[in-house]
């Protein structure tokens, strides 16, 4: 029986680096015994890298038929060709990778697993402080779609989603508790120091460090959040499309430049976000030979700090940095 490793995020871990990695050095995980699948990864090149349309399509997920290849008329000839190309395969060990899995409901885990259980399988996730993690998702979706939410609306509604225990008892209930491998998200606690050797680590696949090259964990990596804010505040006020566009051109270059995130939930919000997410990994995972609450302490900087007038601050934050951008272009 072969075995399928489900790689299943979560998001802003690290994913997108491990499935470009996986995805550009396909012979050689071939030659390692285990195969990366082409099937059922998105035709747009951002996202080509994983295979998201397996998780979209148990959560019957609405995505452009674009996304779908040659499966937009018929999505479970995806699986029908996923299947083929795996059967064909001659690698012990299959990875199929996509951050979109811990969206997935009970039901939807259940149908899944049921899908491929001719596989021994396993399911691989990283999670990471849970303030760190809402408020990197919370850029994304406001940069790369059209959210306009606060970022306090956004966790309000939003919050379930990233209980961390329910996540690890959907899975485990889906699939044997022994073949769910939880990774924290940390690089105290990565082997080799980063989540690309740390997975490879985890499944035992020997990677020359040439290899590593520029495959770096910061793939798909966030702008500064206070950009997130303002991107966001001016969708709110109906702001001209070319205007929240500029925007976004100053947040990618001052990334480029190394300008730190602001944070945009107060400490308070944040310690008690980083302090549930350790309580319930800890409560559902007896016996770990580390303590989450003191790994994710929450620490108050005073020089990344947002006053109550959030909105103006993380504004005028930009407009300082267009300043600057300004007077760096040549007369």
């Amino acid at each position: 029986m072969k075995k399928l490793i489900f790689h299943i995020g979560m998001h802003k871990t690290g994913t997108t680096a491990i499935q470009k990695f996986c995805s550009d050095h396909r012979e050689f995980l071939m030659e390692a015994g285990y195969y990366y699948p082409e099937i059922s990864r998105p035709i747009i090149r951002s996202i080509s890298y994983g295979h998201h349309l397996i998780p979209w399509f148990f959560k019957n997920h609405p995505v452009p038929p674009k996304y779908w290849r040659e499966f937009a008329d018929d999505k479970p000839g995806m699986l029908r060709a996923l299947h083929k190309e795996l059967s064909e395969a001659k690698q012990p060990n299959i990875i199929i990778s996509s951050e979109e899995f811990d969206t997935l409901k009970p039901q939807q885990i259940e149908a899944l697993v049921q899908e491929f259980s001719d596989y021994e399988i396993h399911a691989v996730i990283y999670l990471r402080r849970k303030d760190e993690l809402v408020q990197a998702l919370y850029q994304t979706e406001v940069v790369y779609s059209d959210q306009s939410a606060t970022i306090h609306e956004y966790l309000e509604k939003r919050l379930e989603r990233w209980n961390y225990a329910t996540i690890i008892q959907n899975w485990q209930a889906a699939i044997r508790p022994d073949n769910f491998h939880v990774r924290i998200y940390h690089p105290s606690l990565f082997e080799g120091g980063d989540v690309l050797r740390d997975f490879f680590a985890l499944l035992e696949i020997d990677v020359d460090e040439g290899l590593y090259g520029a495959a770096k964990d910061g793939v798909n990596a966030s702008v500064p959040y206070q950009y997130a804010a303002v991107i966001a505040m001016l969708r709110r006020m109906d702001a001209p499309k070319d205007m929240t566009d500029l925007v976004k051109q100053i947040a990618y270059s001052v990334r480029a430049r190394g300008v730190k995130s602001i944070p945009l939930l107060g400490y308070g919000k944040r310690s008690k976000l980083a302090e549930s997410g350790a309580k319930e990994i800890h409560d559902t995972i007896p016996g770990l030979p580390y303590d989450l609450h003191e790994l994710w302490t929450v620490t108050d900087d005073p020089e990344l700090r947002l006053p109550k007038q959030q909105r103006f601050s993380a504004l005028y934050s930009v407009l300082k940095d267009m300043k600057e951008a300004v007077k760096e272009q040549p007369s």
